[in-house]
C-alpha cells in the first residue's frame, strides 16, 4: 500500500498524491551576503499538507527551516512524528534538504501531522488541523542547548495549543539568544499567544490580521493610517522589540527595536497557493538581519521578494531561483523609511 493510501485509510481524507522525492534542492545562485555560522533552530510543527497538486512536506517552523537551509543557514528542526511512513518520509525529506533531524522525535502513540489545505480562487489557503505527534513535542537537554547555541530560535503559536507543547516552546525560547515568534492564529488560546510575548521576544512576526487581533488582546488603541506600517509601531512600542508586519500582496512593514520604519508595497506575481510564502519572507527577514552590515531597506525587499516568488510556486519550499527573486525585487518599488 503506498503512503498516500496509508494516509486515506487512516485519516478517511481523499487520496492524494505525494510528490515525487527529489534530489536536495539547490537555489540557482546563492546570496551574496556571507552566511556561513548562521543557525537557526526551528520549533514546533513538521507535518503534511494536502493541497489540490499532491501532498507537500510542510508547518510553518518545518519551512522556515528548509529556506534558511537554501539561503546558507545551517538549519535544525525540533518536532515531534509518529512511528509511521509520513513521519520517516519527512525526516529523510528533510535531510536531502540538508536540514538537521537528529532532534525530531518520535511519538509511539500520535500519527505524524496532516493537514488538509483549502485553497481560493485567489490562492490564498484555509487549513484542517487534526491532533498530531508534535502536540506531544518535548523539550530535551538536547534540544535546549541546540536553542542556546543557535543565532535564532523560530517558534509558532500553533505549536502551543496543547499544554505539552506549551511548556517546551517556552522553555526552549528561553534558552535562546534571540526568540523568533511566528504567529500563526489558528483558534490557539488567547492566554498562551500573550504568554509568549511576556518577556517580548526578539522578534515578532505576525500578519495584518493577526497583528488586529493581538493589539486588540493587548488592550492597545485602533491603530490608523497605513495598517501594516501603524500596526508595527504600534505592537513595537508596547512590547520594545522587532515587530514584521506582512500584508499579503501589499507587502509588509518592519518595525526595528530602535524604532525605525520600514514599508515594501510587494511584489507583484501570479499566485500557485500561499501555502509557505510568510515562511519563506521570515527565513529571508532574519538572514539578512543577522547581518550588520545589511541595510534594513534592503532585507525588507529581499524578503518581500523570497515570499512573493514562493508565492508563485506549488508548495511551500520550492527550490529557490535568486535570478527570478532578483528580478521580482528590481521590479517592485524599493523599500523606503516611513
Amino acid at each position: 500500500m503506498s503512503t498516500a493510501q496509508v494516509i486515506a485509510r487512516r485519516l478517511g481524507a481523499p487520496r492524494r498524491r505525494l510528490r515525487r522525492r527529489a534530489a536536495a534542492p539547490r537555489s540557482s545562485a546563492e546570496p551574496n551576503s556571507v552566511s556561513s555560522g548562521l543557525s537557526a533552530v526551528a520549533v514546533g510543527e513538521c507535518l503534511w499538507d494536502a493541497l489540490p497538486a499532491g501532498l507537500f512536506l510542510g508547518g510553518a517552523p518545518t519551512n522556515v527551516a528548509g529556506h534558511a537551509k537554501q539561503l546558507g543557514m545551517q538549519a535544525n528542526v525540533v518536532s515531534r512524528v509518529g512511528r509511521d511512513d509520513l513521519g520517516e518520509e519527512a525526516c529523510l525529506r528533510l535531510r536531502e534538504r540538508g536540514v538537521d533531524t537528529g532532534l525530531i522525535q518520535v511519538d509511539e502513540r500520535l500519527p505524524t501531522g496532516f493537514v488538509r489545505v483549502q485553497l481560493a480562487d485567489d490562492g490564498q489557503a484555509t487549513y484542517d488541523i487534526r491532533q498530531s505527534a508534535w502536540d506531544a513535542l518535548e523539550a530535551t537537554e538536547e534540544s535546549l542547548a541546540a536553542a542556546a547555541a543557535a543565532s535564532v530560535v523560530v517558534y509558532g503559536s500553533l505549536a502551543q495549543r496543547s499544554q505539552t507543547g506549551r511548556a517546551a516552546v517556552r522553555a526552549l525560547a528561553a534558552a535562546a539568544q534571540r526568540a523568533v515568534f511566528d504567529v500563526n492564529l489558528r483558534g490557539e488560546a488567547r492566554e498562551a499567544v500573550l504568554a509568549s510575548l511576556s518577556p517580548p521576544p526578539w522578534l515578532l512576526k505576525l500578519n495584518d490580521e493577526e497583528a488586529v487581533t493581538i493589539a486588540a488582546w493587548l488592550s492597545l488603541p485602533r491603530a490608523a493610517g497605513d495598517d501594516a506600517t501603524a500596526l508595527a509601531r504600534l505592537l513595537g512600542e508596547r512590547l520594545g522589540c522587532i515587530v514584521v508586519v506582512t500584508a499579503g500582496a501589499a507587502g509588509a512593514a518592519l518595525r526595528l527595536a530602535s524604532g525605525r520604519c520600514f514599508r515594501h508595497r510587494g511584489c507583484k506575481v501570479k499566485v500557485a497557493d500561499t501555502v509557505g510564502s510568510g515562511d519563506a519572507f521570515l527565513a529571508a527577514l532574519l538572514h539578512g538581519l543577522l547581518q550588520p552590515a545589511e541595510a534594513p531597506a534592503g532585507v525588507l525587499a529581499r524578503a518581500c521578494a523570497v515570499g512573493a516568488f514562493v508565492a508563485s510556486r506549488q508548495g511551500a519550499t520550492p527550490v529557490l531561483d535568486w535570478a527570478a527573486i532578483e528580478a521580482l525585487q528590481a521590479s517592485a518599488p524599493p523599500a523606503e523609511e516611513v
